[in-house]
């Protein structure tokens, strides 16, 4: 079986669809900031690996999954965050 599958319009073949990067577990936690870490165990790797999503960023997500923002208005906000960032 392979890992690349096929994505359709319903009909006709429109390009590969998405492929598995790596397997493992995972924990996610959440801080108290909002931050969200996502801490991976990979199936290939002896060590564990994290990434983390500022609380800053994950409040914008949900406020646009809410509809109480538009994608205008999410980039303005991160334009923001991002000039204002400590150098």
């Amino acid at each position: 079986m392979s890992d690349i599958t096929t994505i359709t319009d319903g009909i006709n073949p429109v390009g590969p669809g998405p492929s598995v990067v790596h397997k493992g577990v995972y924990t996610l936690w959440k801080k108290a900031d909002g931050t969200l870490r996502i801490q991976y165990h990979r199936e290939d790797k002896e060590e564990e690996d994290f990434f983390e999503l500022p609380g800053a960023m994950v409040l914008l997500a949900e406020r646009m999954a809410k509809g109480e923002m538009n994608p205008m208005e999410m980039i303005k906000e991160v334009t923001k965050m991002m000039m204002n960032r400590p150098t």
